[in-house]
């Protein structure tokens, strides 16, 4: 029952059972009777944790306690004429929305009590169209969440493909670098066999034309072949040098092509679901 508070200035609920429940995240009050004076009421409906108010208070009010005053009310409320019998009960709906701070009431008049539904299945039917509301609400959140999670992996994914190409055109700058350097190096080489060719031709000319001089002066012959050969090992030394200078980019860029192909694979592990 519900009884006034004189000292706080409130209606008080008393010896009542309510029973509660989950729904979408909300706190929904399932239908609950009760009576103020000879009125008998029926509320419903659910609030959130964000302190907004969603409840339907139905209540059917015997039609002499009002009769006189609330004819007109009525009227305007129904938008048509109405006319009170005196047994009759008045079926009132107060809508609570608003939050636990500002609460809005809105009444809604629903006929008299011969016009069909007890409180309880009113109260019912308010109740299913509320849990429906916010299961659709929650449905509509959830493609909201899905739909920002696909643009979001989408994002990413495009993201790591960015990068993926970004690695890419440095390991390429780098492999045009290590060519570079290894075509320098081939260069070197071939001037190094050139010159050691044209060694082996004079040291076989000398040795020829000079086999039977003395010694020394074949010696003094040699000494041209000799700094042929001594170029053109300079050259292949120098040419090593640049081959080993090749594998640096040559291996960087390896590495960069190896983690542009794991990024690429992420971003196909992050679109494959969709």
């Amino acid at each position: 029952m519900l009884r006034w508070d004189e000292g706080k200035k409130r209606l008080v609920l008393l010896n009542i059972k309510p029973s509660f429940g989950i729904e979408a995240g909300r706190l929904v009050l399932q239908p609950l009777d009760f009576k103020v004076g000879n009125v008998d009421c029926n509320l419903s409906g659910s609030n959130g944790i964000d302190q907004t108010l969603d409840y339907i208070m139905a209540t059917d009010i015997p039609a002499a306690n009002i009769i006189g005053q609330a004819e007109d009310w009525l009227t305007k409320m129904a938008g048509k004429k109405i006319e009170l019998p005196a047994n009759e009960t008045i079926r009132v709906q107060l809508n609570i929305t608003g939050t636990t701070d500002d609460p809005i009431i809105t009444p809604k008049f629903l006929g008299t009590g011969s016009d069909g539904l007890s409180l309880k299945d009113l109260a019912n039917q308010e109740l299913e169209k509320g849990k429906q509301k916010l299961k659709e609400e929650a449905e509509k959140k959830k493609e909201e969440v899905v739909k920002k999670t696909k643009a979001e992996l989408r994002a990413e994914a495009q993201k790591l493909k960015d990068e993926a190409q970004v690695l890419r055109k440095k390991a390429q700058d780098l492999k045009a670098e290590a060519a570079k350097l290894s075509a320098e190096g081939e260069k070197l080489k071939k001037e190094a066999d050139a010159l050691k060719a044209e060694g082996d031709k004079k040291k076989a000319e000398i040795e020829s034309q000079m086999k039977n001089m003395p010694k020394p002066v074949k010696d003094k012959a040699m000494q041209a072949v000799d700094k042929l050969f001594s170029q053109a090992n300079a050259k292949v030394d120098e040419s090593k040098k640049y081959f080993d200078k090749a594998k640096i980019p040559e291996q960087e860029a390896d590495k960069l092509l190896k983690k542009a192909d794991e990024l690429e694979n992420q971003a196909d592990d992050l679109l494959k679901d969709e």
